[in-house]
């Protein structure tokens, strides 16, 4: 009877421990299956959400594909021009040495007439005072003759010297006159050198005109190619700088900031954002580190109440901490949202700068210090008065001759 007892409570005892078993085994099925359903419904609404971002992301790369592709026929119609001003620089250079190497000629003409007049003058001079020192030995001759000549009388001597003298004045007014040939034959000569040369001076002055007028319309043409291609760089840099304009970003904040701005976000309204939240980025940061020294003092009064069984009072402290808590998950959430919204100018400035940078290669600038550098290597005198186009890093010398 005691056996059939105890195994009769033992049977009890085992089925409810079964039941109480089986009953905990049901509630952890029902638990995994509704945790399973929600980790089945987050990662739905993950996949929703990842669809929807693949899908934002599709319009935005084709939005940004189309971007490109106006920004390609832009560029193509840009780098005709660009393509143009280093042929055209090098034309200039040419024309400039033409024109140089005709005005040192031109130069050169004109000195050499200058040579001749002035030795056409000292000829002259020459001539004269061969003339009036002839003029003056002459007299001097006649005025000895006679002042040595006695009366009238003839001997042997007196016959001889006038023979002698006759014969040697006939032959120094043979060689006077020789002389005064062969000083008017160089005359002669040298009027008609300078006769040639005026001549090759008047072609050689049409010759310096023509190329003077060819550097001016090159040089000229070179000043209004860099210009265009300025205006036209500047207008790619207007296409990417402006290319976030009124589009919305993953930050509420940065939305409601963008939409304050006159031009709805572009490259300088971004930077400009950037710097008037800092204020706001630091205050949010004072914020909480102010109430976490709040909120340590207020604990540390609570834990002081509980240490001087002060219970009346801490009431009024828990209340005041829960305040702080409350205001401190709202400046955390601030917080969020503010470095949320900085970070999203942050990446639209960097990407914009990204795209400038692929066409900064493309600047007209380059072209010009490239070709600069490489005149300066042979001559630094022919760059300036030949191209003469100025960048921030290529500066006239002073005093320069452009």
């Amino acid at each position: 009877m005691l056996k059939k007892l105890i195994h009769f409570l033992t049977n009890r005892s085992l089925e409810k421990h079964r039941h109480k078993t089986q009953c905990m085994i049901d509630e952890y099925e029902r638990e995994a299956a509704a945790s399973q359903a929600r980790v089945q419904a987050k990662a739905d609404a993950y996949k929703h959400q990842i669809q929807q971002l693949a899908k934002l992301r599709q319009e935005e790369l084709k939005k940004y594909v189309a971007q490109l592709n106006d920004h390609i026929e832009q560029t193509t119609d840009y780098v005709a021009y660009l393509e143009e001003l280093p042929a055209a620089m090098f034309l200039c250079v040419e024309i400039w040495l033409r024109k140089n190497i005709s005005e040192q000629r031109w130069n050169l003409d004109k000195e050499k007439v200058q040579v001749i007049v002035s030795t056409i003058d000292y000829l002259d001079a020459l001539a004269e005072e061969m003339v009036r020192l002839s003029r003056e030995q002459d007299r001097k001759a006649w005025q000895s003759i006679i002042a040595d000549r006695p009366p009238r009388i003839s001997t042997a001597a007196i016959i001889k010297h006038t023979k002698d003298f006759l014969r040697d004045a006939k032959s120094d007014a043979k060689e006077y006159d020789r002389a005064l040939r062969r000083i008017e034959s160089y005359k002669r000569l040298l009027r008609k050198q300078q006769s040639e040369l005026r001549k090759s001076i008047a072609a050689l002055k049409a010759e310096v005109d023509k190329h003077r007028e060819e550097h001016r319309q090159v040089k000229q043409r070179v000043k209004q190619l860099n210009e265009l291609c300025s205006t036209k760089f500047r207008e790619l840099q207007e296409v990417f700088e402006n290319y976030y304009q009124f589009t919305q970003t993953d930050s509420p904040l940065a939305n409601e900031w963008i939409s304050q701005m006159p031009h709805g976000g572009n490259l300088k309204e971004i930077l400009l954002l950037i710097s008037d939240t800092a204020p706001m980025w630091e205050e949010a940061k004072a914020n909480i580190s102010d109430l976490h020294d709040q909120r340590k003092h207020v604990q540390s009064r609570i834990d002081r109440a509980y240490q001087d069984q002060e219970y009346e009072s801490l009431d009024g402290y828990k209340a005041e901490r829960t305040g702080i808590y409350e205001s401190l998950n709202h400046a955390k959430a601030r917080k969020g949202d503010v470095f949320a919204g900085r970070q999203a100018l942050y990446q639209r400035r960097d990407e914009i700068k990204k795209l400038l940078g692929w066409i900064n290669e493309l600047h007209p600038s380059k072209i010009i210090e490239q070709v600069f550098h490489l005149l300066a290597r042979e001559d630094t005198e022919i760059y300036w008065p030949a191209i003469g186009l100025a960048t921030k890093t290529v500066r006239p010398p002073a005093g320069s001759r452009k």
